[in-house]
């Protein structure tokens, strides 16, 4: 970070302590930085929304907003970008709180020099950069202690209950053979081997959760993924009367996948977009070519830490007209068992099975309410090209 230029943005309402911390700041470090100045925190808080600042010197005390609630409200906006605040000479302990709300580091109005000022942002960058690898160590943790106990449970079941089932299902087939004519038996029987076959299913899905394969990934189209999953659930989309409208984008880069698990991924998604909309309604498809910096604003620190900002990627994303997620429940759809339908029709193993298999491609999959109605579901993934020349390299980036 000595030798980068920080981007600073400084929200300050006061003209003369604006310039004099710009003053200060060009005598010390001059030509080490960029900085933006706001007076107001909800413009600032739309500047910080469109990206690439680094870090925020803001005040306490502004016009449209007072106190601690002025932190409070820039860090959660925006709680990728750390924070320093300046306090009044009377009121130290405001800066204390302020960290407490947030805050990485605070300092006094009048009694700091440039030098100090830099290096307070620069502490406060890597500060900020170490908490959020904290967090996201500890939820990597407790990911991993979840899918290892859903394993151990999967490896169970399977062991005890799969034999049991095949024998069930051969003695539905056998007796559905046998039992010609009785209509309310054959029914009964046609019940049973779907309540079998839905169990099977699922103890299937607990394994593919769980278990580390072994995966062959090849060089793909992802354009030809999306249209031969599209194809197979043509009768699906046609039934629930769902107009689809694909726009994939021609000459699209090429990708490390495994086509069979990678279609699981899209079916898992189509067919979730396929229940939200039980009246009908709309599903577009789009495939692009974007640099890194674009999806910050909507993705943000999902993005991978390895990928540059100017770096291009291959994304899919997928747009229904549903009613959307509600808040409580897009924070959980991607838990193990977590399911908005109702019982018997998912045990809630889709999406966490589909973000492994995302995990396994090293890419990412995203999803969010669009502001018009409807769920964006956001794919991310790296050019093989990029990938192999991440290997050559000695950046372990293939699929393995």
């Amino acid at each position: 970070m000595a030798n980068e230029k920080l981007n600073l943005l400084l929200v300050e309402d006061s003209p003369t302590e604006a310039a004099l911390i710009q003053e200060r700041l060009e005598e010390a470090f001059s030509g080490k930085f960029f900085i933006e100045h706001h007076s107001l925190l909800v413009t600032a808080i739309d500047r910080l929304g469109r990206g690439h600042i680094d870090v925020v010197l803001l005040d306490l005390h502004l016009p449209d907003s007072q106190g601690l609630c002025t932190v409070q409200r820039v860090c959660e906006s925006v709680p990728q970008v750390p924070v320093v605040v300046l306090t009044g000479l009377d009121d130290d302990s405001a800066g204390v709180q302020a960290v407490r709300f947030g805050a990485q580091d605070y300092l006094v109005k009048g009694h700091f020099s440039g030098s100090e000022i830099l290096r307070v942002l620069r502490y406060a960058i890597e500060r900020h950069k170490i908490l959020e690898k904290l967090k996201s160590t500890q939820l990597q943790l407790v990911e991993s202690a979840k899918f290892e106990s859903v394993g151990r449970l999967a490896q169970g079941v399977a062991h005890e209950v799969k034999n049991p089932l095949a024998i069930l299902l051969v003695g539905v087939e056998y007796l559905a053979e046998k039992i010609p004519g009785d209509k309310d038996l054959l029914g009964i029987l046609e019940n049973m081997d779907r309540a079998i076959r839905r169990a099977d299913k699922i103890i299937n899905g607990l394994v593919d959760l769980s278990v580390e394969r072994e995966l062959r990934f090849e060089v793909d189209d992802l354009n030809i993924v999306v249209e031969h999953v599209l194809l197979l659930l043509t009768h699906d989309l046609a039934r629930a009367q769902i107009t689809v409208i694909p726009r994939l984008v021609e000459g699209l880069p090429p990708v490390l996948v495994n086509r069979g698990r990678l279609e699981q991924v899209f079916i898992s998604i189509f067919l979730n977009s396929i229940y939200a909309m039980a009246d009908g309604g709309v599903l577009k498809i789009k495939t692009a070519v974007r640099e890194v910096r674009e999806l910050d604003k909507e993705v943000g620190s999902k993005v991978p830490e390895r990928l540059a900002a100017d770096q291009k990627v291959v994304v899919v994303e997928i747009e229904d007209s549903g009613p959307g997620i509600g808040a409580e429940e897009m924070e959980k759809v991607f838990d193990p068992f977590f399911t908005t339908k109702p019982t018997g029709q998912g045990p809630g193993l889709g999406l966490s099975v589909a973000r492994k298999i995302m995990e396994l491609h090293k890419g990412i999959i995203y999803l969010a309410n669009r502001p018009e109605g409807g769920v964006r579901a956001t794919l991310i993934f790296e050019p093989a090209a990029r990938q192999e020349q991440g290997s050559r390299a000695g950046t372990q980036r293939r699929p393995t």
